[in-house]
This record gives C-alpha cells, sequence and structure tokens, in this order.
C-alpha cells in the first residue's frame, strides 16, 4: 500500500506522473477510455466523494481530481455539477464555506 503525505506538494504534484509510469509498465494495454477503465473511474471518485462527504478529505481534494476525470473520460454525465460546485475552490477553502459541495458529493456517491 502507498500513500503521500498532503504536506508534501512536491509528492502529491507528482503522483500523477509516477502513476501513469506504473500503469505504463505494468498494465500497458490498460486505458481510461475503455469500459473498464471508464468503470474504475467512477467506482474511485464515488469512494472520494463519500470520503468527502464524511470529512475525510477537504474541498480542494476532492475537486482537484474534477477536471482530469473530465479530460480523460470524455465529460463523463456521471460527474454530475462537481464541475461548477469546484468553481473557485482553493487550497484553503474550508467546508463550511462551500455547503453545497457536500451536497454534490453526497448525490454522487449515493449512485448505484
Amino acid at each position: 500500500m502507498a500513500g503521500l503525505l498532503p504536506q508534501r506538494t512536491e509528492e502529491i504534484e507528482s503522483a500523477g506522473g509516477r502513476f501513469r509510469e506504473i500503469i505504463g509498465r505494468y498494465f500497458p494495454e490498460f486505458s481510461l477510455r475503455t469500459p473498464v477503465g471508464l468503470q474504475w473511474a467512477r467506482a474511485i471518485f464515488k469512494r472520494r466523494c463519500n470520503d468527502y462527504v464524511h470529512g475525510r478529505i477537504t474541498p480542494f481534494a476532492l475537486c482537484r481530481i474534477v477536471s482530469p476525470i473530465e479530460e480523460y473520460c470524455d465529460f463523463p454525465g456521471w460527474l454530475g455539477n462537481l464541475y461548477d460546485a469546484c468553481d473557485w475552490i482553493e487550497p484553503g477553502t474550508k467546508r463550511e464555506d462551500v455547503p453545497y459541495l457536500e451536497d454534490e458529493a453526497r448525490k454522487i456517491g449515493d449512485k448505484a
């Protein structure tokens, strides 16, 4: 199991590239743009939404993955209204400043 310390921004910023390298090396046939890839992305995103609803991640931690999902998954409908809800979310944004974000995350996390 691997993990990243949220206070080590340089590690977090380089994690995506490292992850892509690992996937490319060990699973060269994998693509997010396949039905299986989209299914995995959706399941992982639902877990992140549930993490947000239960207070385990910050608004910024949730919102910073929305744009990459849109890009790699070709604007999937299962993102709901999170793109708009995440507009103007910054690293220091507090949960109490964006109550609507929890509502949107809950809608996605609750979907079957």
